[in-house]
Formats: C-alpha cells, sequence, structure tokens
C-alpha cells in the first residue's frame, strides 16, 4: 500500500490585478488538484493580486526591499521575511 502523495506547496509571485492568481485558485480547487496555494507575494504592496489573495482566503505577503551586500545575503534576507 503506497501513501497519498502530499499535495504541491505553490507560491505565486503577483505584480497586477492578480488574474493569472485567479487561474491558478481555481485550478487548485478542483477535487483532484496535487496542490495548493501556501503564499503570494508581490514587490507591489499595492498590487490588487495581494487583495484578491486575501479575499480567497491566501495569506499574501509583500516583502520588504532589500538591499545592500552580496546577493545571497540579500537572498537570506528575502527568504527568513516569508511567513513559515
Amino acid at each position: 500500500m503506497t501513501d497519498a502523495p502530499h499535495p504541491a506547496r505553490v507560491g505565486v509571485l503577483v505584480s497586477g490585478s492578480g488574474t493569472n492568481l485567479q487561474a491558478v485558485l481555481d485550478d487548485l480547487a478542483a477535487a483532484d488538484a496535487p496542490g495548493r496555494v501556501v503564499v503570494v507575494g508581490s514587490d507591489k504592496p499595492d498590487a490588487g493580486g495581494l487583495a484578491r489573495a486575501e479575499a480567497a482566503g491566501e495569506a499574501p505577503h509583500a516583502p520588504p526591499r532589500v538591499r545592500g551586500g552580496p546577493p545571497h545575503a540579500r537572498g537570506a534576507r528575502r527568504r527568513a521575511a516569508l511567513p513559515p
């Protein structure tokens, strides 16, 4: 007997109204969808897609701008800002 696979954890980046996000949410809402949205992010705090994510019950996230230092350090600071 095999265990059922864990659903894929999907992160979505939005920059505008979130129509592509909505398409992903609609597809994943299907009964046999193999994944779920775990984070929605944007570098634009006023992106409409963040409001769309919140309305859909997802936790939107607009990470802080990270400037300065070597690229690997900026990436580490961005990852640290993500929700668990």
